[in-house]
C-alpha cells in the first residue's frame, strides 16, 4: 500500500517494522513510499490446553487429587512456544530483505524478549522502540508514530563536511 506523502517514505531503505502482542506478530517492510506486510504469526492460546491433556497430577494438602498444570505453566509455553515462532520468521525476513531501520512496537512485558529474538546486526539497527499494544493498528498509523518520534531528534551529519558546516552555526 502507498504512504502517504507527508509521512515518511524510506527512500533507498527497507525498514523492518515488528509488531508484536502476547501471541501474535505482524512484520511490514517500507520502502520506496510504500509499506506492506510480509509476514504474520498467530498462536492459539487453546492450543496449549490442548497439550497439556498429560496432565500432571499431585495430591493437595487435604488429601484431594489435583490434576493439571498451573495457567502460569501454560501461559509460560504459549509465550515460550511464540518467541521461537516470532525468532525464525525474524530470521527468514531479514534473509530475505536487506534491512537498513527496524521499528519495534511490542507491549512492555514481552518487549525486552521480542528484541532479544531479533539477529543481531538488525538489532543494531533498532531506530525506535515503542512499547504498548499497536497490533490492531493501521501500518498508516505505525509509519505516523514514527514521522511524531522523528520530529524532535538530532540528525547527525554523515560527512565530515557536513560535521564541519553544522558546528560553524551555533545552535539557537
Amino acid at each position: 500500500m502507498k504512504i502517504k506523502s507527508t509521512l515518511p517514505q524510506f527512500e533507498n531503505k527497507n525498514a523492518l517494522l515488528v509488531v508484536t502482542e502476547k501471541e501474535t506478530a505482524k512484520f511490514y517492510i517500507a520502502s520506496e513510499g510504500e509499506i506492506k506486510e510480509v509476514e504474520v504469526i498467530e498462536i492459539d492460546p487453546e492450543e496449549f490446553d490442548r497439550d497439556s491433556r498429560e496432565r500432571i497430577q499431585h495430591r493437595s494438602v487435604g488429601g484431594a487429587v489435583v490434576r493439571g498444570r498451573s495457567s502460569e505453566e501454560e501461559e509460560e509455553k504459549g509465550v515460550s512456544h511464540f518467541l521461537g515462532k516470532l525468532e525464525d520468521k525474524l530470521k527468514n525476513v531479514t534473509k530475505e530483505f536487506d534491512i537498513n531501520e527496524v521499528y519495534v512496537f511490542s507491549p512492555s512485558y514481552v518487549n525486552n524478549e521480542v528484541v532479544s529474538r531479533i539477529p543481531k546486526k538488525q538489532r543494531e539497527l533498532i531506530e525506535e522502540n515503542f512499547r504498548g499494544n499497536y497490533s490492531h493498528k493501521h501500518a498508516l498509523k505505525l509509519i505516523e508514530m514514527i514521522k511524531e518520534t522523528r520530529k524532535g531528534k538530532f540528525v547527525k551529519p554523515k560527512s565530515e563536511e557536513a560535521q564541519r558546516i553544522y558546528n560553524k552555526f551555533p545552535e539557537e
